[in-house]
């Protein structure tokens, strides 16, 4: 009987251990979608500040050649 109560304590306790790496898993996989989230909103906001950059410099170089030509005219 006391061995059989052994066992059964054994079984819940890899049972129990089981269940809370199965928590682990799941929170670190959590953790990892949400960094990985982060990451590409940083990424589509720099994406956004380079286009922003480059038609502000598209802006600038054409009214430089406007200005160029209205001078020279």
């Amino acid at each position: 009987m006391i061995i059989i109560i052994i066992i059964i304590i054994i079984i819940i306790k890899i049972i129990v251990i089981i269940i809370l790496l199965i928590k682990i898993i799941i929170t670190i996989v959590i953790i990892l979608l949400f960094l990985i989230k982060i990451i590409i909103i940083i990424i589509i906001k720099i994406k956004i500040i380079l286009v922003l950059i480059i038609i502000l410099k598209i802006i600038i170089i054409t009214k430089n050649i406007c200005d160029d030509n209205n001078k020279n005219n």
